[in-house]
C-alpha cells in the first residue's frame, strides 16, 4: 500500500497528541484545542496511522523521533522494530528516529522545485530569493489542502519539526562527511 501524503494539519494533530496526558481526547476537543473540525483531525488521524507515524491508539507523551532515539541510547543496536511497520524492514530505533525525522520534515522542507508543502501554491516562497528561505509555522492549516493558515509566526506544537529538520541535517552531514572521508 503507497504512504500517504501528510499534510501540514498531521504534523500539528502529531504535536497536540504528544502533548496530551493521557488518554487521547475526543476528536471534537483536539479539534477545537488546534482550530480545526473534528473531521479534519479524524482525517489527519487516518493519515498519520496510515504513515505509521502513530498507533491506532494513543502514542506516548514524547515526541516520537526523540522518544525513539532516548530508547536506542538505551538499548543501542540490540533493539530493532519494523519500520515501516509490517515491512519486514528492521531497524535500531535510531534508524526508526531517523525515518520518522524525515517523514516529519518533509512537509516544511523545499521539493525539487522549491515549493514547500506548508505554503501551498504560494509561489513567492518558492521563487522569490527574499522569501525561498522562510519557513512559516502557521495557527491552523487548510483542511482542504493542508496550507498554512491564520497567524504564520506559531512558535507552538508544530515547532516540534524543526527538532526534526535538525536531526534530518544532522544525519545528512554526517553521511556527506563519512562518504568524503
Amino acid at each position: 500500500m503507497p504512504q500517504p501524503t501528510l499534510r501540514p494539519q498531521d504534523v500539528l494533530v502529531l504535536a497536540k497528541l504528544l502533548s496530551y496526558r493521557g488518554p487521547r481526547p475526543p476528536m471534537a476537543q483536539m479539534g477545537i484545542d488546534l482550530s480545526i473540525s473534528s473531521s479534519e483531525v479524524h482525517a489527519a488521524l487516518k493519515r498519520l496511522v496510515l504513515s505509521r507515524l502513530v498507533s491506532s491508539g494513543a502514542p506516548g507523551n514524547r515526541p516520537l523521533p526523540e522518544a525513539a532515539q532516548r530508547h536506542h541510547h538505551f538499548y543501542g543496536d540490540t533493539l530493532k522494530g519494523g519500520c515501516p511497520v509490517g515491512s519486514g524492514k528492521m531497524l535500531t530505533l535510531s534508524q526508526v528516529a531517523d525515518e520518522l525525522s524525515r517523514r516529519l520534515s518533509r512537509i516544511f522542507l523545499p521539493d525539487a522545485t522549491g515549493r514547500r508543502p506548508v505554503h501551498g501554491d504560494e509561489a513567492r516562497y518558492a521563487k522569490d530569493p527574499g522569501f525561498k528561505d522562510l519557513v512559516l509555522f502557521y495557527e491552523y492549516f487548510n483542511g482542504d489542502d493542508g496550507r498554512g493558515v491564520g497567524a504564520s509566526h506559531q512558535t507552538g506544537c508544530t515547532t516540534l519539526v524543526t527538532r526534526c529538520i535538525a536531526h534530518v541535517t544532522a544525519v545528512r552531514s554526517t553521511k556527506n562527511q563519512q562518504t568524503t572521508a
